[in-house]
């Protein structure tokens, strides 16, 4: 009898032991990036999305958040190892400054190197990257897919790697890319001879104006090449652009050409209100209209620029003596010719 009580009591004791092991574990929760992709312009339109240690900038970049999400609370402390890829630039050298940063504080997290702290009792955390305008148009130089209606963009790859220490687990969402799109916008003009789309013996410039005063020539040394352009970060505010279109040298007596401003991150508006991503303005010069060094400086097209948007682009302006202008030139521009061109940006000109 005494065995079958002392057996009883311990058969007892062993299920209460099971269940107080049960009762003690520590439930672990699974972690995902709550997004595959997110798309983020470079800038914010204003001054403010430019790098730090950008010469003469008071800017302070721009935040962009990156949600991890969790199927239960966090029961405590969790460690994550992390990796850092993509087509931007992490880190600055001696030519360029960097693209971005990862904050060291974030929401309900904290980011030291490849680690990431979560705190205890979180539900979701997020990272904080800080994006920075770098005054650059970028785009695919030979990609031949890309098309006019395309957006460049350029990458943040972050990836969940391993757990190093608490109650978690990876999940299946473990890869998050920021595509940061091109916002910038770029003035393109190109040319052709004799109702062709031949350079001929034409060398044109474009002459770069801000705020009514020259700024800069674009002058292509290559003859053989009839486009110029000049590029204009959205991060540069409140602007006025002008540009001179230049028959620089040549025989022709008869160069059409075109002018296209084509604005990645916004809009670009005529005089009269008709607006869209890219406009496209014609003329026509003859030898009448060759450059003489003794011109006065007059633009030959203008526009405003407030934040990503630009308003009051005029037509273009030819000089009435010995020469015309006209809106159904044969020479016909194609916006992928930018990728033949080396845009200069106008950052480089501003004080």
């Amino acid at each position: 009898m005494k065995i079958k009580l002392l057996l009883g009591v311990l058969a007892i004791g062993a299920v209460t032991a099971l269940n107080s092991c049960k009762d003690d574990e520590v439930p672990v929760a699974g972690v995902d990036f709550e997004l595959e992709t997110q798309d983020v312009t470079e800038s914010d339109g204003t001054a403010n999305s430019y790098h730090p240690e950008a010469e003469g900038s008071d800017g302070v970049g721009r935040p962009i958040k990156v949600k991890l999400v969790f199927d239960i609370a966090l029961a405590g402390d969790a460690v994550l190892e992390f990796d850092v890829d993509g087509t931007t630039r992490q880190t600055s050298n001696t030519q360029e400054l960097s693209d971005f940063k990862i904050e060291a504080e974030g929401e309900n997290l904290t980011v030291d190197g490849s680690q990431v702290t979560i705190l205890k009792g979180s539900t979701e955390a997020s990272f904080i990257v800080t994006i920075y305008e770098d005054g650059r148009l970028e785009f695919p130089d030979d990609d031949e897919d890309f098309t006019e209606d395309d957006i460049p963009f350029e990458t943040i790859e972050l990836t969940l790697e391993r757990v190093v220490s608490g109650p978690i687990k990876l999940g299946t969402a473990l890869k998050h890319t920021v595509r940061v799109l091109e916002d910038d916008t770029y003035v393109l003009i190109g040319w052709g001879v004799n109702n062709t789309q031949s350079a001929g013996d034409v060398d044109m410039d474009l002459w770069v104006y801000i705020n009514d005063q020259f700024a800069f020539p674009v002058e292509d040394s290559d003859s053989q090449n009839p486009y110029e352009a000049f590029s204009i970060p959205a991060g540069i505010d409140n602007l006025k652009i002008g540009m001179r279109y230049i028959y620089k040298s040549g025989t022709a007596d008869d160069v059409d050409f075109e002018s296209l401003v084509a604005n990645y991150g916004g809009t670009v508006a005529r005089t009269n209100g008709t607006s869209d991503v890219g406009i496209v303005s014609a003329g026509s010069y003859t030898l009448a209209n060759k450059y003489v060094s003794a011109e006065p400086h007059t633009t030959s097209q203008s526009m405003s620029k407030n934040g990503f948007n630009y308003t009051n682009l005029t037509d273009i302006v030819v000089p009435t003596s010995g020469s015309r202008t006209r809106n159904d030139a044969t020479f016909r521009l194609d916006p992928r010719s930018i990728r033949k061109s080396k845009p200069v940006s106008v950052i480089k000109f501003l004080k």
